[in-house]
C-alpha cells in the first residue's frame, strides 16, 4: 500500500465514524420528543379539575 492509499482509508474511516455518530443522535431525537410530550400531557392532565 502506498501512502496515498493509507490516507484514503483513514479519511473513509473518519467519515464512517462521523456518520455513525450522527445516526446515533438522530435516533435519540424522537425518544426525547416523546418523553417531553408525555411529561407535558401528564402536567396538563394533573391541572384539570374533574369535579
Amino acid at each position: 500500500m502506498s501512502e496515498a492509499d493509507n490516507g484514503l482509508i483513514s479519511a473513509e474511516a473518519n467519515l464512517q465514524r462521523k456518520l455513525s455518530a450522527q445516526r446515533g443522535r438522530s435516533q435519540n431525537q424522537p425518544v426525547s420528543f416523546w418523553i417531553i410530550t408525555i411529561m407535558l400531557v401528564l402536567v396538563g392532565l394533573s391541572t384539570l379539575k374533574l369535579c
